[in-house]
């Protein structure tokens, strides 16, 4: 299954996919709902997986309702769209971002890709 990982923000949306078990950063894109939805079609993903910040509770934040909303819209009623929570993935990538990726401006395809390694991680052993 080809997935396509989002990162939603208000400014930036990052992205990742993956090639067999394994999550690739991809790109950042502007926050354009019809650039992201035509990367999918183009690139024929099978399935968007989204990432959610969640509260501590898990219950839905306000950001997480908003992105609902979005990804919930005829827009995407095409589209096979999976939710997981994305908040350790944000932090670690804050973390990393301090070392590793020092040297980039923006790390949100970083953070599709963690989002998405930890779904292939869960759901394909």
């Amino acid at each position: 299954m080809k997935i396509l990982s989002v990162d939603y923000g208000t400014k930036r949306i990052g992205l990742a996919y993956s090639v067999s078990k394994f999550a690739m950063r991809y790109k950042i894109i502007k926050s354009d709902i019809d650039e992201l939805i035509n990367i999918f079609k183009k690139e024929k993903f099978d399935m968007m997986l989204v990432g959610l910040p969640l509260n501590e509770d898990l219950s839905d934040s306000k950001m997480a309702l908003f992105i609902k909303e979005i990804f919930e819209s005829k827009k995407f009623e095409s589209i096979k769209i999976e939710y997981v929570n994305e908040v350790m993935s944000s932090r670690i990538t804050r973390i990393e971002k301090n070392s590793l990726l020092k040297n980039r401006k923006y790390v949100d395809d970083e953070s599709a890709r963690m989002i998405l390694q930890g779904y292939l991680d869960e759901n394909y052993e």
